[in-house]
């Protein structure tokens, strides 16, 4: 995952250093937790599914990916292929924003 990270900082942020990428790591790894956390927790809402559905599909990303990569060999997404984070992290961003709004 450093390489995926790694190249998103490069390509969205013009920076490529190790810390950058765990700062990056650690941030959204944090409000996904708090996302899945939050919706297990509290009652739904008319907010909630929207926050659901994208800390789903990107944990389930994650995890997936993870997996192929430790059990297939297969390489992790790097520049252009691994542009598809951008857009969840962002809703993941957004979606929590609103919600504790």
């Amino acid at each position: 995952m450093p390489d995926t990270v790694g190249s998103l900082a490069e390509w969205t942020l013009g920076v490529r250093v190790p810390w950058v990428n765990y700062a990056l790591a650690l941030a959204v790894g944090a409000v996904l937790v708090w996302a899945i956390v939050h919706v297990v927790r509290e009652r739904f809402g008319p907010e909630t599914p929207p926050l659901l559905v994208v800390a789903v599909l990107l944990g389930g990303e994650i995890a997936g990916r993870t997996l192929m990569a430790g059990v297939l060999g297969m390489p992790w997404p790097e520049e252009r292929t691994a542009l598809h984070f951008i857009p969840l992290v962002l809703f993941l961003l957004v979606f929590a924003m609103d919600r504790l709004a």
